[in-house]
């Protein structure tokens, strides 16, 4: 389980072209990447101790429905609404697992962090049954403290005690003989601009008690190739955790209806293609979108972090839920570890602010997931695209539509689309 491989930052980039560029851009023979890699990367927030999250009966199965394999839930105590226990369920019946965000709290300040209370919460977990499901099974990774450097808890030394929280959690975690082989993820910023303060607060030395670096990278109402946040988190994590592969445990769109939300339309084109350009281009290895339900209505007046959900509050579901369901049963091809082919492909025509990244499956087909990377929308641009090799099947998909392919007339070795600004998908072979 430590085993999590750091998707390095350029050797990837040839996968990925952003054709920021002028007409005519190309690529020529590509490597591709695994397409199940892709599902994989892919994560989900849940509150299953809050109301909304009930009853579990009508939760599980729009949980599992989705396809994800990953999601985030933070470790609560009392077992509130026996979050805990449906956490060990969606394990038990469908292999989903959990990054485990860990805090605890002093009991005379529930604002501040206590690291003395650690190591017995820690060793309370291996014992942890529900109907025969052992919590710690589902776990896959140990989260710290979230957003603490949040002006909410009011700890004007937060820097220096999150470093030392982290590094007593990370020996207590792999001091227990249950939790040693879990990773354990840094605690994440509720401000990327406050990462220079964590610097100061090493020494300028790499974090201790870390293994997987981690940030919140949200974006506003902008479209994810302009989030200045994302390069604040590369830049710090050069320092903090060197080497080692990166989380982002949170990012999404809120629709709220005001300044700072989108409509639930640009929100389904511009996550997608978060997910794919923080996994194929920046090398973050898991992006976790905030959140699966919105908190509540919109009365027009609620709070914009309230509504990043992929339904509505009424369990409704927004485009978004529907696209990322297509997206992830087109692309998934779980199995043992193996290694991608090459095509040869070129694009041509309306090539401006193309991206295509190049996936492969084990059955030998090659997946072109292509988009137009426009700040505006809806905008569509058409694209020629060569098999100098040759092709014998070209079918394609619309994750916002449906899962099934349909079949597309080959020319001479090319294939013309119309790419819209969120991921379509070619199949090829």
């Amino acid at each position: 389980m430590k085993a999590i491989q750091k998707l390095p930052l350029h050797a990837i980039s040839m996968a990925f072209i952003i054709a920021l560029l002028p007409e005519g851009a190309s690529a020529s023979n590509v490597t591709a990447l695994q397409a199940d890699e892709f599902v994989n990367s892919i994560g989900l927030n849940v509150h299953l101790d809050s109301n909304n999250y009930t009853p579990w009966s009508t939760f599980k199965p729009l949980i599992t429905g989705l396809g994800v394999r990953h999601i985030r839930q933070w470790y609560v105590l009392n077992n509130t609404n026996n979050c805990n226990g449906e956490v060990a369920e969606l394990y038990a019946t469908n292999g989903i697992m959990v990054n485990l965000g860990f805090s605890t709290f002093s009991p005379t300040n529930s604002k501040l962090l206590d690291p003395s209370l650690i190591n017995s919460q820690i060793t309370q977990i291996p014992h942890l049954s529900y109907s025969g499901n052992y919590l710690y099974n589902a776990i896959e990774s140990l989260e710290g403290p979230n957003e603490y450097d949040n002006s909410y808890y009011g700890d004007p030394n937060w820097a220096a005690d999150l470093v030392t929280y982290q590094n007593d959690l990370y020996t207590s975690a792999t001091g227990d003989n249950w939790s040693s082989w879990k990773v354990v993820v840094a605690p994440p910023l509720c401000w990327t601009t406050d990462f220079p303060q964590l610097i100061t607060a090493t020494g300028g030395a790499p974090m201790n008690g870390v293994e997987v670096g981690n940030a919140h990278c949200y974006n506003g109402a902008n479209p994810p190739q302009s989030c200045t946040s994302l390069q604040q988190f590369l830049e710090a994590s050069g320092t903090l955790w060197p080497a080692k592969p990166l989380y982002e445990t949170e990012n999404g769109y809120t629709t709220i209806h005001t300044g700072a939300g989108v409509s639930v339309d640009v929100q389904a084109r511009w996550t997608p293609r978060m997910l794919l350009g923080n996994w194929a281009w920046w090398g973050i290895s898991r992006t976790y979108i905030y959140e699966l339900i919105d908190e509540e209505a919109d009365s027009g007046t609620s709070s914009a972090s309230k509504h990043y959900g992929l339904l509505y509050n009424t369990l409704t579901k927004k485009p978004l839920y529907t696209e990322l369901q297509n997206l992830i049963t087109i692309l998934s091809d779980p199995g043992s570890s193996w290694t991608p082919g090459a095509i040869n492909w070129a694009a041509s025509g309306q090539t401006s602010n193309l991206g295509v990244v190049t996936m492969e499956k084990r059955s030998g087909y090659f997946f072109l997931v292509a988009w137009i990377a426009s700040s505006s929308t809806p905008v569509s641009q058409n694209v020629v695209f060569t098999f100098p090799n040759g092709i014998s099947s070209a079918e394609l998909f619309t994750p916002r539509s449906s899962s099934t392919g349909t079949t597309q007339t080959i020319s001479n070795n090319t294939v013309t689309l119309s790419v819209p600004d969120e991921p379509i998908i070619l199949m090829v072979k």
